[in-house]
């Protein structure tokens, strides 16, 4: 719903190859592969949420709801990201 900046309420939008689409021709592409939310088998209630600027990832974890954050960093390079677990 974007009527409150003034567009368009009931926008159809499309999930895919790394980007959100819109039928305008608009996209929203991922600005990273690393971020984004994502979930452990090891805790299937809690989530991890990884945000990346500059070659630097921060990783923001629950491990079970109600469970206080924890934070780590990352070194990402390409595909490969150097994570320090050491604060968990």
């Amino acid at each position: 719903d974007f009527s409150p900046k003034g567009g368009p309420k009931g926008l159809l939008a499309k999930l895919g190859a790394g980007k959100i689409s819109f039928p305008d021709g608009n996209a929203w592409t991922k600005m990273s592969p690393w971020a984004g939310r994502f979930s452990d088998p090891n805790h299937p209630k809690g989530y991890r949420d990884i945000t990346v600027s500059n070659g630097v990832a921060t990783i923001v974890g629950v491990d079970e709801p109600g469970d206080a954050p924890w934070k780590l960093t990352a070194k990402v390079d390409g595909d490969s990201a150097l994570i320090d677990f050491s604060p968990k």
